[in-house]
C-alpha cells in the first residue's frame, strides 16, 4: 500500500513514518524544510511542497492508496489567520488533490481537546463537542470539512498530549527540560494537582495510524488516542522528577495567580527573546481542569494498546540523554 504523509517531518510524523516503513508499507512524506535528510535516510520518497500551494504536490498523489494528514500549524504560535489558512485551506486543497487523484481514504490527526471541558468523564467519541481552545475550534472544523466530501473514507484520532522521541524544543519535552535543569517555573502545580490529564507515548500514537489503516471498522469512525489511565498532575511531576533524579514540586499555585504569571513570562521571553513557553494561559486553563477520555472504542475496534507512562518517560528520558537534549 502506498501512504502519503503530510507533516511528516514533524515530531509525530517522523515516528508515524518509522512505523510505516517498519510494516512494509510504500511511504511519500510531504514536507516543507523540516528533517527532510533524517526522512531520506529512512528511505521514503520526500516531497518539498506547501499545502496552501496544491501544485507543489499534485503529481504526488497519483496512484497512492490513503493519506495520512498529521501537518498542521502550531497551537499557539502564528497570527490567528496564518493558523485558519494552514488548518481548513491547507485541508480544503489536500482533500481537492485527492479527489482529482481518485485517493479516496484519509487519516486525520485532530485533538481531545475539541470536547472541550464537561462534568461528565470520561468523554466518549458519541459526546459533544463544545471547544475552547483556538487550535481544537480549527481542529474541530477541519474534522467537519473532512465529513462534507462524499465518496471520502476518513479515520479521525483525537489525541491527547503526545510525549516521545523527536520532539525537541516544544512541548513536553520543555517541561521534561525545565524539571531536569531545575527551572523556577516547575517547582509547582497549577492549583492543587490532582486535576486528571491523559498522555500517550508517539510510538503507540504511530500505532494507531497503522491500525486505523489496516482495519475496515476504522471507516468513518472517530477514536480517542491515549493511554487508558489518567494520573494527576502531581502524579505526572512525581513520575518525571523521580526519573531525572529531582524533588517534586511541594506547592500549587492557584489558576488566577498562575494566569498573571503566564502572561508576565510571556512578556519577559518576548524581551529577552528565550525562556520557556511550556505555560500560556489556555494551557493553565485546561491543567485547571479534569482531562478523561475513554479508549474503549479504540481497544475494541482497533486492538489499541499503550505502555504505562513510567515506561514511556523512561525511554524518552533516555533518548534526550543520549542526544545531549537534557
Amino acid at each position: 500500500m502506498k501512504v502519503f504523509v503530510t507533516g511528516a517531518g514533524g515530531f509525530v510524523g517522523i515516528n508515524v513514518v518509522e512505523e510505516l516503513i517498519n510494516s512494509g508499507y510504500d511511504v511519500i512524506g510531504l514536507v516543507r524544510s523540516k528533517n527532510e535528510d533524517i526522512l531520506k535516510h529512512m528511505g521514503i520518497k520526500v516531497v518539498k511542497g506547501d499545502l496552501l500551494q496544491p501544485e507543489s504536490f499534485m503529481e504526488s498523489l497519483r496512484n497512492v492508496d490513503a493519506v495520512i494528514h498529521l501537518a498542521s500549524p502550531h497551537p499557539y504560535k502564528y497570527s490567528v489567520e496564518y493558523r485558519r489558512r494552514n488548518h481548513i485551506d491547507a485541508t480544503r486543497n489536500l482533500l481537492e488533490v485527492m479527489m482529482k487523484n481518485n485517493v479516496k481514504r484519509i487519516i486525520f490527526s485532530s485533538v481531545s481537546e475539541v470536547m472541550g471541558d464537561s462534568n461528565k468523564l470520561p468523554f466518549t467519541e458519541d459526546m459533544e463537542e463544545r471547544p475552547i481552545m483556538l487550535h481544537a475550534r480549527f481542529k474541530l472544523e477541519t474534522e467537519r470539512l473532512i465529513e462534507s466530501y462524499e465518496g471520502l473514507s476518513y479515520t479521525i484520532l483525537r489525541i491527547v498530549t503526545i510525549y516521545g522521541p523527536w520532539q525537541i524544543d516544544d512541548g513536553f519535552y520543555i517541561l521534561i527540560k525545565g524539571i531536569a535543569n531545575g527551572e523556577y517555573w516547575t517547582k509547582f502545580y497549577i492549583g492543587n494537582g490532582e486535576k486528571l490529564t491523559q498522555l500517550v507515548y508517539v510510538k503507540d500514537v504511530a500505532k494507531a495510524f497503522r491500525l486505523a489503516l489496516e482495519k475496515e471498522v476504522s471507516l468513518n469512525r472517530k477514536y480517542f488516542i491515549a493511554e487508558e489511565r489518567p494520573y494527576t498532575y502531581r502524579e505526572l511531576y512525581t513520575i518525571i522528577c523521580k526519573k531525572l533524579g529531582r524533588k517534586p514540586p511541594a506547592h500549587g499555585v492557584p489558576v488566577t495567580l498562575a494566569k498573571l504569571g503566564v502572561k508576565v513570562l510571556s512578556f519577559t521571553n518576548k524581551i529577552i527573546k528565550g525562556g520557556s513557553s511550556f505555560f500560556n494561559s489556555e494551557v493553565v486553563e485546561i491543567m485547571s481542569k479534569d482531562r478523561y477520555y475513554s479508549v474503549e472504542r479504540a481497544k475494541k475496534e482497533l486492538g489499541f494498546e499503550t505502555i504505562p507512562l513510567s515506561e514511556g518517560l523512561e525511554k524518552t528520558i533516555l533518548w534526550y540523554k543520549e542526544r545531549n537534549l537534557i
